[in-house]
This record gives C-alpha cells, sequence and structure tokens, in this order.
C-alpha cells in the first residue's frame, strides 16, 4: 500500500475519536506524501528522459562539419549538432533552394538557421 494511502487510512481512522491534534498532524503527513509522491513522479520522467539522450548520444557520429547523423540510420540524415548540443533535439537538415543534388550541397536548419556543407 502507497504511503498517502496508508494515511488516508489512518485520518478516516483517526476521525472516529475526533483527536484535532492527531487529524491535523495526519493531514499534514498526507500533504508531506502527496509532494512526495509528485516529486518522485517528476524525477522519474527527468530520468528516463536523461536515459534516452544517453542512448541516443552513443548513436551518435559527429562530423567536421556542425552536423551529425546517427550510426543506426541507413540513410545518414544529417541532423543539427547545436540543436542536439543545446536542446537534444534531433531536428533534421534541410536542403537550401536550388539544389538538386542529394548528396551534396549546403543544408539548413530550420531551428537555429545553423547552415552546413553536406557530403553523404
Amino acid at each position: 500500500m502507497r504511503l498517502y494511502e496508508t494515511i488516508q487510512e489512518a485520518y478516516k481512522l483517526a476521525q472516529t475519536y475526533n483527536d484535532p491534534e492527531l487529524l491535523g498532524k495526519l493531514m499534514e503527513a498526507r500533504a508531506h506524501a502527496l509532494n512526495t509522491q509528485e516529486e518522485l513522479m517528476g524525477l522519474r520522467q527527468e530520468n528516463e528522459k536523461l536515459r534516452k539522450i544517453q542512448i541516443t548520444e552513443l548513436d551518435i557520429e559527429r562530423h567536421d562539419e556542425p552536423y551529425i547523423t546517427l550510426k543506426s540510420d541507413e540513410e545518414k540524415i544529417p541532423r543539427c549538432a547545436t540543436c542536439w548540443d543545446q536542446k537534444h533535439e534531433l531536428i533534421q537538415l534541410q536542403k537550401t533552394p536550388l539544389q538538386y543534388s542529394k548528396l551534396v550541397g549546403t543544408h539548413g536548419c530550420p531551428i537555429c538557421k545553423t547552415k552546413v556543407n553536406y557530403t553523404k
């Protein structure tokens, strides 16, 4: 049984004794238990996010130009190294207009506007 639920049951039981001091302490304990559960949930979410970042970091290949690719990506789609380093976001670089070759050219990040020369 969770701490909050146990305190909730103790509070209901204490109501039968009608002890204001005991009820007050149980209400305080209930509030602390609820805050602790919320904090724990937030820490678990943060931990999961950091785990995903760590796994992705191991998959990243860095290049001389400020772009990255993923080892697991067969197409080797170029992504913005600046956005990854600053915000841990994998933003695909886009070709600048009027370039017809898929293998060579200038690519730019639609978010931070970083420009790179890319050769596949």
